[in-house]
């Protein structure tokens, strides 16, 4: 009887080892597909989201007031001259290169810090006034009347634009020197440097020499020594 029940137990124990193996062998392979499967579908939606990336274009709809983006766009608005804009920039630019002027009417300088061009009117004023007028419309019609400021009415350039007066009478030269005019400033009044070049070596005698020129352009001593005169 014994016998009988222990060869009954280890039967048991076989076929409980052959159900636990195969149902751990179902777990496995259960787990295994649904792995499998993940992996699968992970790749797959991956492979999708890269097409359609691919496939997306993008299209910029730029903001009301910013310029869309060309070939060439500088980031700076084009700037439409019209043609009296243009005639009046050129105007300007030819009567600034001009200036400083001078007639028995009027004389006429630019204000570099102002950008207007001055006028100063020999008297009697009104009648000089006509003649400028009169002048600018038949030269410079497109440069409007606020692009010029009168100032203060003069006598002659001798008494009030030394320099100019003395700039109209150079170059200058002789046995002994030689004198030059720059003009560094075209306001009213303008301003020039006179440079001497000399032929002698005497300085003193050079300097006597320049001043009895000067002298001989009708000139007093305050003008001569208000010119801004330079020696090499």
């Amino acid at each position: 009887m014994p016998i009988l029940i222990l060869n009954s137990i280890k039967k048991n124990i076989k076929l409980l080892t052959i159900v636990l193996l195969t149902l751990l062998l179902l777990v496995l392979i259960t787990t295994w597909y649904f792995l499998s499967k993940k992996s699968t579908d992970d790749q797959n939606n991956s492979q999708t989201a890269t097409t359609r990336t691919d496939e997306l274009t993008i299209t910029q709809i730029p903001r009301k007031g910013t310029p869309s983006t060309t070939d060439g766009f500088t980031g700076l608005s084009e700037i439409t001259i019209l043609p009296e804009q243009e005639a009046e920039l050129d105007q300007k630019n030819a009567l600034r290169n001009r200036v400083p002027i001078s007639t028995k009417d009027f004389t006429l300088g630019y204000h570099y810090n102002l950008y207007v061009f001055e006028v100063a009117l020999a008297k009697p004023e009104e009648t000089s006034r006509e003649v400028f007028e009169q002048w600018r419309k038949n030269n410079y019609s497109h440069i409007p009347l606020d692009k010029f400021v009168y100032v203060t009415a003069v006598g002659n350039d001798k008494e009030n634009y030394t320099g100019f007066y003395v700039n109209k009478n150079t170059p200058y030269e002789d046995n002994i020197f030689k004198v030059t005019a720059q003009l560094v400033s075209n306001g009213i009044p303008p301003i020039y440097i006179f440079t001497v070049n000399s032929k002698i070596t005497d300085q003193n005698r050079l300097k006597q020499e320049v001043d009895v020129w000067l002298q001989s352009l009708d000139l007093t001593r305050e003008q001569i020594d208000e010119l801004d005169i330079r020696y090499q």
